[in-house]
Formats: C-alpha cells, sequence, structure tokens
C-alpha cells in the first residue's frame, strides 16, 4: 500500500483495487481560478456528487475500505494493509452521512435544514457549549458574510482554540450545531463539505478565512 503522502488518496484506491481488481480512469479541465477558490468549487462538485448519488466519493473525505488499515505518512514508514479475520472493521468504512439539501441562507438559524446556534459573542467563558461533536460557523456579528465553516470532534474545544486566534478581533461570533453521539470523522467532514459546498453557490466564493487565515 502507498503511503498516505503525497497524496492522500493514493492508499485508498489501492485497497479498492486491491479488493475489487479495478482499473481507473482520470479526467480534469483546466482553470484560472485562485487556489482557494478552487477549492471552494471543489467542495460544491463534491456536494452536488452527494446531492445526486446520497453518498460520497469512496475515497474522499476520509472514508475508507472498511477492510483496510491506512498506510501512514512516508516519514512514520508504516504501510497499511488488509485487516485479519480478528482485526475489528476500519470504522472510515461505514455508509455516507445523508447530504444536506440547500437550506435558507448562511447566517440564518435554518441554514441547511439544520437547527443552529443564536449567533454569540466569543466574549464571555464558553465552558456552556457541549464538548461533543458538531458543526460550526464564524462570522462578524453585524456582517452576514461567514469568515469560517468548521467541524470538530470537540465543539467546546476547537471553539475555544478559535476565540483564542480571534482575540484581537472582538467582533467575532459565533453559532453551532450539536451532532448525535457516535458520529465518525469522515461524516463530519461530509457535512463540512456540503456547508461549504452550499456556500459558494449562495456566495461564489469561500468564506473569507477559509484554506488560509485572511491577513
Amino acid at each position: 500500500m502507498p503511503y498516505d503522502d503525497p497524496h492522500t488518496a493514493a492508499p485508498n484506491l489501492w485497497a479498492w483495487r486491491q479488493e475489487e481488481r479495478w482499473d481507473y480512469e482520470c479526467s480534469a479541465a483546466p482553470t484560472t481560478l485562485s487556489e482557494k477558490d478552487r477549492k471552494a468549487v471543489e467542495c460544491y462538485l463534491l456536494w452536488q456528487y452527494r446531492l445526486e448519488r446520497k453518498e460520497s466519493t469512496l475515497c474522499n473525505h476520509g472514508r475508507f475500505h472498511k477492510d483496510y488499515k491506512k498506510s501512514g505518512l512516508r516519514a512514520t514508514g508504516f504501510r497499511g494493509g488488509r485487516l485479519s479475520a480478528h482485526d475489528e472493521r476500519n470504522p472510515s468504512g461505514g455508509r455516507s452521512h445523508y447530504p444536506l439539501e440547500a437550506t435558507g441562507e448562511p447566517s440564518k438559524e435554518n441554514w441547511m435544514g439544520l437547527k443552529w446556534t443564536e449567533i454569540s459573542p466569543f466574549e464571555g467563558k464558553l465552558d456552556r457549549i457541549p464538548n461533543g461533536a458538531g458543526l460550526y460557523k464564524l462570522r462578524l456579528l453585524t456582517e452576514p458574510d461567514l469568515l469560517y465553516i468548521g467541524e470538530t470532534m470537540s465543539l467546546r474545544v476547537r471553539l475555544t482554540a478559535h476565540q483564542r486566534r480571534y482575540r484581537e478581533k472582538r467582533e467575532v461570533s459565533f453559532s453551532y450545531v450539536p451532532l448525535q453521539e457516535g458520529i465518525h470523522e469522515y461524516e463530519l467532514r461530509e457535512l463540512e463539505n456540503d456547508l461549504l459546498g452550499a456556500y459558494y453557490a449562495f456566495a461564489r466564493t469561500a468564506p473569507q478565512d477559509q484554506f488560509g487565515r485572511a491577513k
């Protein structure tokens, strides 16, 4: 199995080929978009795929073949391979989370059919935020455009980290959606991608600080 670099999809493509004897083909489209907008368009295309197929592509968002363990980075020297009959199956090989449908506007509390908390400034303690998994969005309290969209296995930890990063911008505020216990990391990434793709469809750009903090 190849290492997880230089491209993270390589180990999974290898695993599927070993298991299914698949041959692959590729197609590409040249673009003059900036790196930021190119990544936003990628999220949009992956979201459209999920809406059409009701599932994700097999090798995006951290998904992996259930019967294989993934290689590490080249520097670790660890190569993955097929799991034995006695090993637990790879949890990243589960079914996709159902895709989010476009609903409402990014600044609203019903965006994408989710129940977002009321937008709140970072001032004060964050200890009332649940410590479980969820999605979140950052924006200025007085502006509708989003600064950042994210996912995390621990909302309290991640939003506390954002509070430190934005400590010089007191007007930055947040809203979040707690998610069910037991959700997998790849499902969180699928949902984050849906939000980013839908935001691009709405605003024709990525959130201001997405894919690299704005200076």
